[in-house]
């Protein structure tokens, strides 16, 4: 099993729930932690449901004898509080709230990379004056044997320019350069951005270790300081987003009680 920590929803008004009040009249207010201490293994597994072979392990985990905690899922299961098909026990109501979580967080992260694409454009637009090479015109003289060497040194390098993405090309010399200043990790950043701006926008440069020294690293920087500051938005997003649905759900209240599934 998966030992990351996720976020899931959790209603501040279940306690009023009517299944969880019979389980909890039938086991005690142990039953109300069992439950929820299920949908946290729940919330660990990549389809977000426990195999019934594992239900051992999960025991174990809890810290609860195998044959008490297989009378209280039991219970759990036919009063509907979970589901059991094809050898997965399952909430349904908490698939509906996850579903409903993971397509939001999709969205937002679709939003996220089409913004960084648009911001790179328009920083590519306010530098391209000055990282786009600008044509060198030919001479009739002939060079001095010196120069001559000077020139074929400089195509000697542009020739061994090797690929660091599909679309980013340089010298291994100035991959070097570029990593001794900012780091391996951030350089790996800077092309990424740099390969992305490039497929979508169709740019050609000359010198790509320029342009990433011109604006793609600022770019990345801004980037980041972006994403550090979203992840606190987000949060709060989520909260309100809770609030939001615990609000809607007590305007159905029926006797004073709201049903979880």
């Amino acid at each position: 099993m998966q030992k990351d920590a996720y976020y899931f929803p959790h209603d501040s008004n279940s306690r009023h729930d009517h299944k969880l009040i019979k389980a909890e009249l039938e086991f005690g207010p142990e039953a109300y932690s069992f439950y929820f201490k299920l949908l946290e293994i729940m919330r660990d597994q990549k389809d977000f449901m426990i195999n019934s072979e594992d239900i051992k392990v999960v025991f174990y985990e809890l810290r609860i004898d195998y044959e008490k905690g297989n009378i209280m899922l039991e219970y759990f299961i036919e009063i509907n509080l979970f589901a059991r098909k094809k050898g997965k026990i399952f909430s349904e109501s908490f698939l509906s709230r996850m579903e409903h979580f993971l397509t939001i967080k999709e969205k937002r992260k679709e939003a996220g990379r089409l913004g960084g694409i648009a911001k790179a454009d328009s920083i590519a637009k306010q530098n391209s004056s000055k990282t786009l090479a600008k044509p060198k015109q030919k001479s009739s003289k002939s060079l001095p044997l010196n120069k001559v060497n000077k020139v074929n040194k400089v195509n000697s390098k542009e020739i061994s320019k090797e690929k660091f993405s599909e679309f980013v090309t340089m010298t291994q010399q100035q991959y070097s350069d570029l990593v001794k200043t900012y780091g391996e990790d951030f350089i790996k950043k800077c092309i990424e951005y740099l390969n992305n701006a490039k497929e979508a926008k169709g740019y050609t440069y000359k010198n790509d270790s320029g342009a990433i020294k011109s604006w793609v690293i600022k770019a990345v920087k801004e980037d980041e300081e972006k994403k550090k500051s979203k992840s606190g938005d987000d949060f709060m997003d989520w909260g309100d987003n809770i609030l939001k649905e615990s609000r809607q759900k007590e305007s159905k209240v029926v006797g004073g009680a709201i049903e979880c599934n």
